[in-house]
């Protein structure tokens, strides 16, 4: 089982090797993209529109998995630890702790859409917190929207853990030096 230590450890040398140190604004950036990424992915299935319920879901997990690489890469670049951010080694465990929240959400909000617009707020708060060189707003802030993602995941009965391991083990893979536009190498 991948834990949250060795996904990051992966992660920073992966994209160190395809992107060289990156300014801690460009991880960000990448955590807004995926996040809009699983909105439209979210509203397009709510809508019935634009693919199947199936594409929707597998379009919704490859966000949740994206914006936990960029997550685990800005906490790389900011040197701070993530298995100990948000206290857990693995993203089992993590998701285990977020179906004990039992939040109470508002009767014309459905729960994933809530949390996807909480993820969003949290990220807000990792940005404001950048802005302000605020290391420990920042570290609050990062346990905060993962923790909004694994509440997502949990309403959707998404398995977290498998989630990151699936993906990784395609987005691990790719060479931006080699291939600039896709990433993926040809044989």
């Amino acid at each position: 089982m991948l834990t949250v230590h060795d996904f990051q450890t992966q992660q920073i040398a992966w994209a160190r090797k395809n992107f060289g140190k990156a300014y801690d604004y460009q991880p960000l950036l990448g955590m807004i993209e995926e996040l809009g990424e699983l909105a439209h992915a979210l509203l397009k299935g709510l809508q019935g529109i634009r693919g199947t319920a199936a594409e929707h879901e597998e379009a919704g997990k490859d966000a949740v998995a994206d914006v936990l690489v960029y997550l685990t890469q800005y906490c790389s670049e900011k040197e701070w630890a993530l298995d100990e951010i948000v206290g857990a080694t693995t993203f089992e465990e993590l998701q285990a702790a977020q179906k004990d929240l039992g939040f109470v959400l508002g009767q014309t909000v459905p729960p994933c859409v809530r949390l996807v617009l909480e993820a969003c707020t949290a990220l807000g708060k990792v940005s404001a917190a950048e802005c302000n060189g605020d290391s420990q707003g920042g570290k609050l802030a990062v346990a905060g929207t993962l923790s909004k993602i694994a509440s997502y995941c949990a309403v959707r009965s998404w398995d977290l853990q498998k989630i990151v391991e699936d993906t990784w083990a395609v987005v691990s893979k790719r060479d931006w030096t080699k291939n600039r536009q896709t990433g993926q190498v040809t044989p």
